[in-house]
């Protein structure tokens, strides 16, 4: 059970982490265009999205409030009902996203800039909410 708990609070972790990037224009520069980059972590779109999607599930995620590991559904049954409603809004702005071509397009593209508001409520809620604040799971 603690192995489960682990998995799910760094998934969970990973998951807020990738929405805060989205968040925020100013990390996306630094890590995708190397504006001023002093994290010495760099991204791009593309990554940000085969992170979230192919590695996170993000659907999943958003969708239930479940993280899928070794094809079982797990969750901690704690996200609230506004955070879960603001993640789907989220993964359907992204989900119906189409690039304009290269990082530096994107960060330009006025429905990005409509993604990276939706992400940043996203992250404050997420951050407002006692049982989820710091993304950490606490068990039963």
């Amino acid at each position: 059970m603690d192995n489960v708990i682990e998995i799910l609070c760094n998934v969970k972790k990973e998951i807020y982490l990738r929405i805060k990037e989205l968040s925020d224009i100013t990390i996306q520069k630094q890590l995708w265009l190397n504006q001023d980059n002093n994290t010495g972590e760099i991204s791009s779109y593309t990554e940000l999205m085969c992170t979230l999607y192919d590695d996170l599930d993000f659907h999943s995620f958003a969708k239930k409030g479940i993280i899928v590991v070794n094809n079982e559904e797990i969750t901690d049954g704690k996200m609230s009902k506004a955070l879960l409603k603001e993640m789907q809004i989220l993964d359907n702005m992204l989900q119906a996203y189409n690039a304009p071509g290269d990082d530096s397009s994107v960060l330009v593209d006025s429905a990005w800039h409509k993604i990276t508001h939706q992400a940043s409520v996203v992250v404050n809620l997420w951050n407002k909410d006692s049982r989820w604040a710091g993304f950490a799971v606490q068990p039963n």
